[in-house]
């Protein structure tokens, strides 16, 4: 039941957009899961940068809170997301 429930949302985004990006935490658990999610169901991943760890900077609304839009509007811009 999980699974087809799954497989039901996957092929639901997938008619339903351009492209498939999953974003987590880009601590050790959300890249770990990205990957494995990414891989199962060929979606793109793009997480915050792994260098902002040491700044407490763990996912989008921090890198926002802390840094400014427009920091992460540019780093989307150059991995061609927008």
């Amino acid at each position: 039941m999980i699974l087809r429930n799954m497989e039901e949302n996957v092929k639901l985004i997938r008619e339903n957009s351009k492209k498939q990006i999953l974003s987590f935490d880009s601590d050790a658990p959300g890249v770990k899961s990205s990957k494995q999610i990414t891989e199962m169901f060929n979606f793109d991943y793009c997480n915050v940068p792994n260098h902002y760890l040491a700044q407490g900077i763990k996912d989008w609304a921090d890198l926002a809170k802390l840094k400014g839009m427009n920091t992460v509007e540019k780093y989307l811009i150059e991995k061609n997301i927008i």
